[in-house]
């Protein structure tokens, strides 16, 4: 559908249910998701959950935080994967390394048209940008040290030292193969990921339960918004 046409059905829906709406999840295209998202805001959504990417450029991004702040809505980005790792954000990592491999053909249907549309960093890299931030800090720098259509490769900068380096790769030749190295002054560790539902049903747990206590969440719209805009 249009932009216009999802905005005249969303509207239509919370004009008809405003009262008995208190959440919204918007899982559609990336390209929509800022528009719903005011819309939802603006009929008083309590809580505010935008899958990933938060969209595919930060045209009206800056506007979307301010309304949220307005609202005092509880709002989060998609981030499954940091429950998937299980490792807790710590100051003490000095440098981390993040591989995520996967041919194309195991994603959905239409998945190669989706991610080549603008590649395969804001499209799925977006979650190895997102776990960098959560583990390192603030991201102060970001340089690209390869780039096609099904392949990119990062050099990412972190207030107060941090390094990280991220490989994002779906071509079709390549083995599927998901790991996080966390190296610290004395040490590493190696982490393979549970991509189970369980770290799903973490996340949400983790939504809801912010929502009912009117608390920030791990991944607030402004977090989701400083991972999209690097």
């Amino acid at each position: 559908s249009s932009p216009s046409r999802i905005s005249m059905d969303i509207t239509a829906l919370l004009d008809l249910r405003t009262k008995a709406i208190n959440i919204a999840f918007i899982c559609t295209p990336s390209e929509s998701h800022v528009e719903i998202a005011r819309l939802c805001l603006e009929a008083g959504v309590r809580g505010l959950f935008v899958e990933k990417p938060l969209s595919l450029s930060m045209d009206g991004i800056p506007e979307l935080l301010a309304l949220a702040e307005k609202t005092g809505a509880v709002t989060m980005g998609a981030c499954n994967m940091r429950w998937a790792y299980g490792i807790e954000p710590g100051s003490s990592w000095r440098f981390l390394s993040l591989l995520d491999q996967r041919p194309l053909s195991q994603w959905r249907n239409g998945a190669v048209e989706s991610y080549r549309s603008h590649g395969v960093l804001l499209e799925s890299g977006v979650h190895l940008l997102d776990l960098a931030a959560h583990n390192a800090g603030t991201i102060t720098d970001c340089r690209i040290e390869g780039y096609n259509d099904d392949c990119v490769h990062l050099h990412v900068a972190h207030r107060g030292g941090a390094e990280s380096s991220i490989l994002a790769d779906w071509c079709e030749q390549s083995r599927t193969n998901r790991t996080m190295r966390l190296v610290s002054l004395t040490g590493h560790c190696d982490v393979t990921p549970d991509t189970s539902d369980a770290m799903y049903v973490s996340e949400m747990e983790h939504f809801l339960s912010c929502v009912e206590k009117g608390e920030l969440t791990c991944n607030p719209l402004s977090n989701a918004a400083h991972v999209l805009e690097w």
